[in-house]
């Protein structure tokens, strides 16, 4: 891939953040050795050869198939650490409502645990929601529910990683701990509410 046009979405997301890693563990220089094409990360702009490949979700891997496409190649296998598929909230926001974000977090929580127990209900909604029919495809997608922590702490490598990435005098001014706050998952964790979700 190197010389080529990578589609990712927008700096500081998970497919940008992949673009760079991958860059960066190859030895390539991210500006010079690649061209990183920005709102590029899906089937169209390739399609329309606006990139040569691109950084895709779970998603796109199982879909290419489908479109006559293959996956050129696996990211996971390099472990990069992801800060990616957070749950964000302001501050203020999360001290004046502490109550709504429990009962968020415990939704999502609640939905974790359902994929992993319940595979009719995972394949109904990638037919409701992604209209995903093929029997093949819902497998590929449901291997990945395997590597969805029961316990989704935050990805702290993840943001350690991130920082290393994107780092600049004003990243510096920051450290991973004002990014995340594991309170919330922490006390259900401590609670059993989890636990008691695999029974």
């Amino acid at each position: 891939m190197k010389g080529k046009r990578l589609g990712y979405s927008v700096p500081g997301t998970v497919t940008h953040v992949a673009g760079l890693s991958l860059a960066k563990h190859m030895g390539w220089d991210a500006n010079r050795d690649v061209s990183l094409v920005r709102n590029a990360n899906g089937f169209v702009p390739l399609r329309e050869d606006r990139t040569d490949a691109f950084f895709g979700s779970a998603m796109s891997v199982t879909m290419a198939p489908e479109l006559n496409m293959k996956m050129l190649v696996d990211l996971t296998q390099y472990k990069f650490p992801v800060a990616g598929s957070g749950i964000m909230a302001e501050r203020d926001w999360l001290k004046a409502n502490r109550d709504i974000a429990v009962r968020f977090v415990k939704s999502g929580i609640e939905a974790i645990a359902l994929m992993k127990k319940d595979r009719a209900a995972f394949d109904r909604a990638l037919v409701e929601w992604f209209n995903i029919k093929d029997t093949a495809t819902q497998d590929t997608m449901y291997r990945e529910v395997a590597e969805i922590p029961r316990k989704p702490y935050p990805s702290v490598e993840g943001i350690k990683h991130t920082f290393a990435i994107y780092d600049s005098p004003e990243m510096r001014k920051f450290k991973a701990e004002d990014f995340y706050d594991t309170s919330i998952l922490t006390e259900l964790d401590r609670s059993g509410f989890i636990d008691r979700l695999y029974r």
